[in-house]
């Protein structure tokens, strides 16, 4: 499992520069709107395009069908069970919706596609990735209008991620070639979302006391639910009824650590991330232990 202890030794040490750039005041800790910025508008819309353009026709859905109703399922169950577990949590309704997001999202985008392609190659890249469209639809269509305290109706809606996801699904049912140009853009930016998330984390981190973070209970639950309690949970009730294939992506998918949308949206409306920055660091660490426990005791690696 080297693969994992690379992905978070990665995260971490970019987190480690933007709590050093903080702490030396080469980055204002109060001010990263600009870095929030980058990875909303510029980043974000272009991996959201890349997934669309690249996996969003009607032969590729078809033939994964069982991913999609497998992600379909969870991601219903984990709205509902979520919702009543983060409602006792805090009194701020914005504060429940973090800890809801952090229990239903994790970090797929960075960590969970190369986890499944160092794992199962290519096969398995498709596999997490097809799975995570319902996923990124959720995330684009309601969460970011949550965590960045907007409407949730027609005109909140209507933003920089929805746009390129919406265009993202006309060139892919299309089946509309990019030049090689564009893709390598894309890619280039995709690559750009974990660093520079990670760098926002440390930021965000150095304008607290690491024990007014980490003496949080509530960080440790929500991070024992994300990193075992639910990929164990599903891991056993899909095999049920769906191919291995198809549960070890949701495996892959759910045993990764928190996503970091509870810090880079909130920190676009100025919104306190103390509790999504917690999160991001503590679960990726124990991510290290967790991820092969749980690969373990379902059996997903021999």
């Amino acid at each position: 499992m080297t693969v994992i202890f690379e992905q978070v030794l990665i995260l971490i040490i970019f987190a480690m520069v933007g709590f050093a750039l903080a702490k030396m005041k080469v980055v204002d800790a109060n001010h990263t709107k600009n870095i929030t910025g980058l990875l909303v508008y510029v980043f974000s819309t272009c991996n959201t395009f890349k997934t669309f353009a690249t996996n969003f026709n009607v032969n590729f859905i078809s033939s994964n069908y069982s991913l999609i109703i497998a992600s379909l399922i969870v991601l219903a169950i984990l709205l509902i069970v979520t919702y009543f577990i983060a409602k006792p949590m805090s009194q701020s309704k914005y504060e429940q919706y973090v800890y809801q997001y952090s229990m239903i999202m994790p970090n797929f985008g960075y960590m969970g596609y190369v986890l499944a392609e160092a794992l199962f190659g290519e096969s398995g890249l498709i596999g997490i990735m097809v799975f995570s469209i319902p996923m990124l639809i959720y995330i684009y269509l309601i969460s970011f209008c949550i965590l960045t305290k907007k409407p949730v109706s027609v005109k909140g809606l209507v933003n920089a991620l929805t746009v390129t996801m919406a265009l993202g699904m006309v060139v892919g049912l299309a089946e509309i070639e990019l030049p090689t140009i564009v893709t390598s853009v894309l890619d280039t930016s995709r690559a750009c979302m974990g660093p520079v998330s990670m760098i926002l984390a440390g930021i965000v981190i150095s304008r607290f006391r690491f024990k007014e973070i980490l003496s949080n209970w509530k960080i440790y639950f929500v991070t024992a639910l994300r990193l075992i309690v639910m990929p164990l949970c599903f891991g056993v009730c899909l095999g049920f009824f769906f191919p291995v294939y198809v549960v070890q992506s949701a495996v892959i998918f759910l045993s990764m650590p928190c996503g970091l949308n509870t810090v880079v949206f909130p920190d676009l409306v100025g919104e306190d991330c103390k509790i999504g920055a917690g999160l991001a660091l503590v679960s990726s660490l124990l991510s290290c232990a967790t991820i092969p426990i749980v690969f373990n005791i379902l059996g997903i690696i021999l």
